[in-house]
């Protein structure tokens, strides 16, 4: 096992752990979600079939966690930290390579 030499060494070897377990998060939730619409259609066949016995409850409760459960992985993909880079925050770099400076604005609006 390699020894960590610096503060960030560390930072990034206890980061790449809890970066899997968000995966796989992720991954558990999208799987639940879709067994709880599988089984909320199960539920409604049933419900059609005896109504007393099954109410349409249940049917919409299963419905609306699997809904809840497949939408938290696409949540958490959009909301998931990009990638830094280390630029200096006065300069972006544009898709043609050229650095082009940013307006920072501190209280009072900036002219274009």
């Amino acid at each position: 096992m390699a020894s960590a030499t610096g503060l960030g060494d560390v930072a990034s070897s206890i980061a790449q752990p809890i970066d899997m377990a968000g995966h796989l998060l992720s991954d558990v939730a999208l799987l639940v979600g879709l067994v709880c619409l599988v089984a909320s259609l199960f539920r409604y066949v049933q419900h059609r079939n005896n109504p007393l016995a099954f109410p349409l409850s249940t049917v919409v409760a299963f419905f609306l966690m699997g809904a809840a459960f497949v939408c938290f992985p696409i949540v958490y993909k959009h909301f998931e930290q990009p990638e830094t880079t280390n630029q200096s925050p006065s300069t972006q770099t544009q898709a043609s390579g050229v650095a082009a400076p940013v307006a920072v604005m501190s209280g009072s609006v900036a002219a274009s």
